[in-house]
């Protein structure tokens, strides 16, 4: 109801038996994604020629990262911003310079004379050339880099660069090779996708070695400095995301064509490698059918407001008209992360609380008073019924919260439903007299409430979604909402 077009992605934290598995997850129309291709974050730039080329690369193997122009900088020398930088553990660090040059009217090692569309003519730097600089900057920054790099001054990888000329045919292209070095220049023959990968891995570089995956984050953290997690309150370095945050973060708002009918058909069944094993919440497969939700799935620690956060900057520098809602329920992530780390993005990127987003619409309906603490409302429960002591505050708050947000709140549904996405190393398995004792707790808590003509936040949630469903609108919509 918040958004215009219904782009949602929902970072959530659970107990299941996925805790085995200790990282992120991300689902595609209930798949979890493998690579299938190989993973470009951004856009190419509008000549035909660098377009082109956008697609001969997209159709290369998934273990492939490319960066479409990103910014190379460097202490005071100049920016560089290559067409290309890819990332391809087989062969190391590749930059990409491509020209849309239709005709060539003479070159020498250095530089070429070109006649544009329109008849001028002009006097450019070989792509080679500038292709070349753009890797030594690379290099510079990777070796200055302390986080990065232990051994100053020493490579852990190789580079490699070369020129594209879109719209040169072979014969052209051995010709300026003569110059331009054989293997630094590439034509438009040369852009289906074997012939490239073989021409890729041919490249010359200073030595060759295959990367480690420890070292493929190096180097794309190097290309994209996002990449590496910094404590914004200390600026100390805590770590790289890794290949599968990155893939979730950078992904493109629109669906790639092969996302289809197939993973369509698939949806309600999950295909993830321990299906078997797990009992996936009904819940969770529900939100995976839809076409523009993301759910990311990990326990604490495993980095989902990291991702969370590279995320919004990713999509905003992609879509910067785009308004972009960032929310949380959780008051800490709210004040010490997502609001500092994100500010500069207003105003296209809106940091609100959940609660007060709720709040101005629960208001055009109801007099407003001031939640109840659940917590504190169960804690005043326990000095008068034993049984508090035996489940414990925190549990019972915890679970009368997830009672009324999953429509848990009569009690044949409570005691019956599956308590799915509630067990687990952390949680508790309650049997059906458990459960009758849980409700009986809840009931009498409900009548507290009312007792005192109160309600707790789970009721403001329940009668804002009943003035959403009743037409009131928000004061704002968003075309994506990215939730903690």
């Amino acid at each position: 109801m918040f958004s215009r077009f219904n782009n949602m992605i929902k970072f959530s934290s659970f107990q299941s038996k996925l805790a085995v598995h200790n990282r992120l997850q991300y689902q595609f129309n209930g798949e979890l994604l493998e690579g299938i291709m190989a993973q470009i974050y951004g856009n190419p730039g509008p000549e035909w020629g660098d377009q082109f080329v956008y697609e001969a690369l997209s159709k290369l193997p998934d273990d492939l990262i490319i960066y479409p122009q990103p910014k190379l900088a460097y202490k005071r020398q100049t920016p560089r911003y290559p067409d290309y930088a890819i990332v391809y553990p087989k062969k190391g660090v590749i930059i990409l310079e491509v020209k849309d040059w239709v005709e060539i009217i003479e070159y020498d090692r250095n530089s070429a004379t070109i006649r544009r569309r329109d008849g001028s003519e002009a006097t450019e730097s070989s792509p080679v050339e500038q292709a070349r600089a753009a890797a030594h900057l690379l290099e510079n920054i990777l070796k200055a880099d302390e986080n990065l790099v232990r051994d100053q001054g020493k490579l852990r990888f190789p580079y490699a660069y070369a020129g594209v000329l879109p719209h040169q045919p072979t014969q052209v292209i051995q010709q300026l090779e003569r110059e331009w070095g054989e293997g630094f220049i590439f034509g438009k023959d040369d852009l289906q996708p074997e012939k490239l990968m073989k021409r890729l891995q041919e490249i010359p570089t200073p030595f060759n070695c295959r990367m480690f995956e420890h070292e493929v984050r190096i180097a794309c953290a190097t290309i994209k400095p996002g990449n590496k997690r910094i404590d914004r309150a200390t600026g100390q370095f805590k770590g790289l995301i890794d290949r599968n945050q990155e893939k979730i973060a950078r992904e493109p708002i629109a669906a790639r064509p092969d996302a289809s009918e197939r993973r369509k058909r698939e949806a309600t069944q999950p295909a993830l490698d321990f299906q078997e094993k797990v009992n996936i919440p009904a819940e969770v497969t529900e939100l995976t059918t839809k076409l523009n939700v993301r759910l990311v799935r990990g326990f604490a620690g495993t980095g989902k407001t990291d991702v969370l956060i590279l995320r919004a900057e990713f999509l905003h520098e992609q879509y910067p008209d785009s308004d972009i809602l960032v929310t949380t329920f959780n008051d800490p992530v709210y004040a010490n992360r997502l609001l500092p780390e994100l500010k500069h993005l207003q105003p296209k990127v809106d940091i609100i609380k959940f609660t007060s987003l709720c709040t101005p619409i629960y208001k055009t309906r109801h007099e407003w008073r001031k939640p109840q603490s659940v917590e504190g409302v169960v804690a005043k429960l326990e000095s008068e019924n034993s049984l508090v002591k035996d489940f414990g505050v925190a549990f019972l708050a915890d679970e009368f919260k997830w009672m009324k947000e999953t429509e848990r709140a009569k009690r044949n549904v409570y005691v019956l439903k599956i308590r799915e996405g509630r067990g687990g190393p952390e949680g508790r398995t309650l049997g059906k007299a458990m459960k009758n004792s849980v409700f009986d707790l809840f009931e009498i808590y409900q009548g507290m409430l009312q007792k005192i003509n109160a309600h707790d936040w789970e009721d403001i949630y329940e009668k804002t979604l009943e003035c959403l469903r009743d037409g009131i609108e928000p004061e704002k919509k968003y075309d994506v909402i990215l939730i903690d």
